[in-house]
């Protein structure tokens, strides 16, 4: 699944902020704690762990970047946890602000897997409020 929200930010501050882990926090609906495991700058092969509530149930999640390019994308790959997901994240400049590109791929798994059209309905609905947060966070602090 793919969504894009337009943000009147700069792409460079747009990405620094989407860049920093334990922000997810602020924005993401369900996130309840973020952070970088690994040490130094993020970076290809860098580290994380979440804890996210969804339909109900907590679950820890642990991740790892798989592409990093400032100020263009950001990927990463589920390390651990109830779903198999890849996500994207493409930044682009655009007059008056910065276009991000938000695309999830997975499947899920265990007793998630019986849900699945239910579930990307949700999910859809879930990343399409998060990017309408984000918009509002950052347009209002004027973040970048």
């Amino acid at each position: 699944m793919e969504h894009s929200v337009i943000i009147n930010r700069p792409l460079k501050g747009v990405f620094e902020y989407l860049a920093d882990i334990e922000k997810q926090v602020e924005w993401r609906s369900g996130a309840v704690e973020a952070k970088k495991t690994s040490e130094g700058p993020l970076a290809v092969g860098s580290t994380g762990w979440e804890v996210l509530q969804f339909l109900g149930r907590k679950m820890e999640i642990t991740f790892e970047v798989t592409d990093y390019q400032p100020d263009k994308l950001l990927a990463f790959r589920n390390t651990s946890g109830p779903m198999a997901l890849r996500s994207r994240l493409t930044f682009e400049e655009v007059p008056g602000g910065t276009r991000v590109v938000f695309t999830i791929e997975g499947e899920p798994g265990g007793l998630f897997k019986l849900g699945g059209p239910i579930l990307r309905r949700i999910a859809r609905r879930r990343i399409e409020a998060d990017c309408s947060n984000l918009k509002d966070l950052l347009e209002a602090r004027g973040q970048g």
